[in-house]
C-alpha cells in the first residue's frame, strides 16, 4: 500500500514507522525543515508511551515531572499539593522527541521529506486518493491509498473534505487554548519557593498562565481558551515579572509567537475511505490542559495496527473506523468528563472562580495531574457551591451533559455502518 503522511507529528512519525516496518511504502511529508521541529521547550508525557509503540525508550530523554501549586485570579488562596514526582508522568524536551521520532520512522524505512507543504486533499466520490503538495519547484499531485492526516488543529487536509465524508472539519475557538511560552533569563531578585506555580485566569479572562522556576531561567506560559491578544500576554508577562524578579527580559528558548492547540475531546468522526486523522489534526488532547504527545503516540500505533490487520482493506472506512472505536474506548472516553468540567469552568468569572478556591469547593486534590476522575457530582456534594447562585447555570449544564455520556459510550458503533456512525457523530459534536 502507498502511503503518504502529512506533517511530522509525534503520531503520524509513529504509524509511519510501524507501517514502513510491515512493507507499506511511507512518505513523510512535512512543511518545515528537520532542523526546525518541534517546540522549544519542555512538556509533559508518560514514558510508557514508548513501550505501548515498541519504541525502546531512549535514555537520558525524561527527567521528573513536580505537581504544581494552583493561585486563584485575586491572588487569596494558593493550593499546595504534594511536591513529590507524579508518578508514571515525564517532562520531555520537545525537539529531541521528535528528533527520535524522526530517526525511528527513516531506521524502519519511512521517506521523511522536508520543506513540503500538504495544500490539500486530492477526493473522488469513493473517498481521499491523495494530497496536492507544493515545495520550491511549485505544486503537484501526490497519488496514495491511504492519507494519514498528522498536520495539526489546522490541518488542510480535514478542513477541506468534502462534507459528504462527514468528518468533523472545523476546531471552535471555544475549543482551541491559545498560548505564548518563552523561557526567560534568570537574575538576582524574589523567586517562588516552589518551582511550579499556575495561575487560573491570570489575565482576566477564562485560560490559565504558569510559571515554572527551570535551572538558570524562568519558563512562563501564557494562555487563553478562546484567544489570546499579545497585549494581554505582555500584560501578564509584566504581572509576574512585578511579583517575581527574578525573571529576566531575554529569551534564551522559546518566543513571543502566539500558538494554539485543541483543547476539547478528540473529534467525533476523524476517518474516513482513503483519510484517518491522528494528534492534534483529530483534536487527541487532555482538554484541561492541552497534553497529547502520549495520546498521539499512542494513537500511531493503534492506526499502524488496524491497517495492517486490515490487510487489502486497511485504508477502507469499514477498518479505519476499528481505528477510531479501539483510540475512543481505550483512551478517548477516559477524558470526557473532563471535557465537560473544562467547558463549565471555562463559563465562569474571575470572581467565580475565587469563590470556588476561597470557600474550599477547588482543593488541591482536584488539580492532581495523577488524581482520579472528578464530576460535576462530586463538587455538588460541596455545599458550599450554593452559597454561589451565578454558579447554578454553568454546574446544571455540566450535569446534563454529563448525564448524557454513558448512553453516548454505549451506543458507539462498534462497526462501521455509515448512517449509524454519521448519527452517533453528531450526538457526539452536540454533546
Amino acid at each position: 500500500m502507498n502511503i503518504l503522511v502529512a506533517g511530522a507529528g509525534h503520531g503520524g512519525l509513529v504509524a509511519a514507522a510501524l507501517l514502513a516496518r510491515a512493507g507499506h511504502s511511507v512518505t513523510v511529508y512535512e512543511r518545515g525543515e528537520r532542523a526546525s521541529l518541534g517546540h522549544d521547550w519542555h512538556d509533559t508525557m508518560m514514558p510508557a508511551a514508548f513501550d505501548f509503540c515498541g519504541i525502546p525508550r531512549p535514555a537520558g530523554l525524561f527527567t521528573p515531572y513536580i505537581k504544581a501549586r494552583h493561585r486563584n485570579p485575586a491572588k487569596t488562596v494558593t493550593l499546595v499539593t504534594d511536591p513529590a514526582p507524579v508518578k508514571n508522568v515525564s517532562y520531555v524536551d520537545r525537539k529531541a522527541l521528535i528528533a527520535v521520532l524522526l530517526r525511528f520512522a527513516e531506521e524502519n524505512g519511512a521517506a521523511l521529506v522536508f520543506g513540503t507543504e500538504v495544500l490539500s486533499p486530492v477526493c473522488d466520490e469513493t473517498g481521499v486518493k491523495g494530497a496536492l503538495v507544493a515545495d520550491k519547484d511549485g505544486v503537484k499531485e501526490i497519488k496514495a491509498d491511504l492519507v494519514i492526516d498528522a498536520a495539526g488543529i489546522d490541518s488542510p487536509l480535514r478542513r477541506n473534505l468534502p462534507q459528504r465524508f462527514g468528518v468533523t472539519r472545523e476546531i471552535a475557538a471555544r475549543d482551541t487554548y491559545f498560548v505564548r511560552r518563552a523561557y526567560y533569563s534568570a537574575k538576582e531578585g524574589r523567586a517562588p519557593s516552589r518551582p511550579y506555580t499556575i495561575w487560573f485566569f491570570h489575565s482576566g479572562a477564562p485560560g490559565l498562565d504558569w510559571l515554572i522556576r527551570r535551572e538558570n531561567c524562568a519558563d512562563v506560559l501564557v494562555g487563553g481558551i478562546g484567544g489570546l491578544e499579545p497585549a494581554a500576554a505582555d500584560a501578564a508577562y509584566r504581572d509576574l515579572a512585578a511579583e517575581y524578579s527574578f525573571i529576566g527580559e531575554s529569551i534564551e528558548r522559546g518566543d513571543t509567537a502566539i500558538r494554539h492547540i485543541p483543547l476539547r475531546r478528540t473529534l467525533g468522526l476523524f476517518v474516513a475511505d482513503g483519510y484517518a486523522a491522528v494528534g492534534d489534526a483529530a483534536a487527541m488532547t487532555e482538554p484541561m490542559n492541552g497534553s497529547g504527545i502520549t495520546l498521539s503516540m499512542k494513537a500511531g500505533k493503534i492506526l499502524a495496527d488496524t491497517v495492517i490487520a486490515g490487510g487489502e482493506k486497511g485504508a477502507a472506512a469499514e477498518n479505519l473506523w476499528r481505528y477510531e472505536y479501539a483510540y475512543q474506548k481505550h483512551l478517548g472516553e477516559g477524558f470526557l468528563t473532563d471535557d465537560v468540567l473544562k467547558g463549565m469552568l471555562g463559563s465562569l468569572t474571575p470572581a467565580d472562580i475565587d469563590y470556588l478556591f476561597e470557600t474550599g469547593v477547588l482543593t488541591a486534590r482536584e488539580m492532581l495531574k495523577d488524581r482520579s476522575p472528578v464530576g460535576v457530582s462530586y463538587v455538588l456534594n460541596k455545599t458550599r457551591v450554593f452559597g454561589r447562585p451565578s454558579l447554578f447555570p454553568a454546574i446544571c449544564r455540566a450535569a446534563v451533559r454529563l448525564s448524557k455520556l454513558s448512553a453516548l459510550k454505549r451506543d458507539m458503533p462498534r462497526f462501521w455502518d455509515r448512517a449509524a456512525v454519521f448519527a452517533w457523530a453528531d450526538r457526539y459534536e452536540s454533546l
